[in-house]
């Protein structure tokens, strides 16, 4: 049987008989986008309540939904137990983005099992089923469906990034203007972006979509700096199949850290921040009018919870900590494969009080310390950069997820 592990199910039923409140007034409070689990089935040409499929959890409740990006006939899908991704539509219709087989039931399909797949050279996170192939290259990983016959070539799946600096303006606030600027440089005899945008993965980011004949799909997705392509490349022998587990790879997508070689300072001398030359709240006028906003750009820790900014046209990487005190180490670089030039340390703990910066000089080193949210960070770099050091310790701030 197909499984997925680590998966946990959202049953509805729970949260309607304990709140006692209808489908629609339960999203109404509660918009954003959810999960639920069930076998899937075609909605009978008697029934009369909007949508196309049923979906029955296991206490037996039904939930009419529907999907105008994926094929919920498709035999991978139809009468297997699976969960599905979307959001409850305003006439009580389940609206599905994403789909995952959690068991077969219906006979069809590979026995193969689901599991993760995780890169932190090129940074992301999805699923994959164990009898498919894994090639990495330089750039891209490649996906190949076990073929149907001996020599046959295959279908798959390519997932590549290429860069792409996105200067923000202050004074836009759009969540989607890199993506935008993306498609209007690469895509410019194409109109209407919002009509291309999607929802993907797990976090449900921002991303275009673009399907073509023959099972061709491509979805492009931005993070600071880069733009991954997220591919089906059908083959001569193409599997209706294998276009269906490449939308359950795009439902489990996630980004994550950047492995990076291990920094080779010092070790980190937590006692010094108690003789810091100077502690300064982060509201008091520290000086760095020179740290223009609009050359920053951000990024998201998802294992600790923060995000901060950086120079647009640097890269970062991540890993976790391997020395004492430090509990993750994110390293960023002018050139992809650069050397380090400017650390970010979280810390196991620091003597800084919540809400100040205090800056320890050590030789042409300069350490930057600050706590968000009872959390100790430490920025590290050249004391010539002490401006974009300070700052970009002050745009540390906690994340909710």
């Amino acid at each position: 049987m197909k499984k997925l592990a680590s998966l946990i199910s959202f049953v509805f039923a729970a949260v309607v008989l304990t709140t006692g409140c209808g489908l629609n007034s339960q999203f109404k409070d509660e918009p954003n986008f959810t999960d639920i689990s069930g076998i899937i089935t075609a909605q009978p040409n008697s029934d009369s309540r909007p949508g196309t499929h049923i979906l029955t959890d296991e206490d037996g409740m039904e939930y009419p939904v529907r999907s105008l990006s994926l094929n919920l006939s498709g035999k991978n899908y139809l009468d297997n137990k699976v969960k599905l991704n979307g959001s409850m539509g305003s006439d009580d219709v389940f609206e599905v983005t994403g789909i995952t087989v959690l068991e077969v039931l219906n006979g069809h399909g590979s026995t193969a099992d689901a599991i993760e797949y995780k890169n932190t050279d090129y940074g992301f996170e999805t699923m994959i089923y164990s009898d498919w192939k894994v090639e990495e290259g330089d750039g891209f990983v490649r996906f190949v469906a076990p073929s149907t016959e001996e020599g046959a070539k295959s279908d798959y799946v390519m997932i590549d990034q290429e860069p792409f600096y996105f200067t923000p303006q202050a004074t836009n606030s759009d969540e989607n203007a890199a993506l935008k600027a993306y498609f209007e440089e690469k895509f410019p005899t194409l109109n209407n972006f919002s009509a291309f945008l999607s929802k993907i993965g797990k976090d449900e980011m921002s991303a275009l979509k673009f399907d073509e004949d023959a099972g061709r799909a491509d979805y492009y997705v931005y993070r600071s700096g880069l733009i991954y392509k997220l591919s089906f490349i059908p083959s001569t022998n193409f599997d209706e199949d294998n276009l269906q587990i490449f939308n359950e790879m795009v439902a489990e997508f996630r980004f994550l850290g950047f492995t990076v070689n291990e920094n080779n300072g010092g070790e980190t001398d937590l006692s010094e921040v108690n003789k810091a030359n100077e502690a300064l709240k982060t509201s008091s006028a520290i000086d760095t009018s020179d740290v223009d906003a609009s050359s920053m750009t951000h990024f998201e820790s998802l294992p600790y919870y923060f995000k901060a900014s950086y120079p647009t046209s640097w890269y970062y990487t991540g890993v976790k900590g391997s020395k004492s005190g430090i509990l993750h180490h994110y390293g960023f670089s002018e050139e992809a494969d650069g050397e380090e030039i400017i650390s970010l340390n979280v810390l196991a703990s620091s003597s800084v009080s919540e809400g100040q910066i205090s800056k320890v000089p050590s030789g042409s080193v300069l350490r930057v310390y600050t706590k968000v949210e009872g959390q100790s960070y430490e920025v590290s770099g050249p004391s010539s950069m002490e401006k974009l050091l300070v700052s970009i310790a002050k745009s540390i701030q906690h994340i909710e997820r």
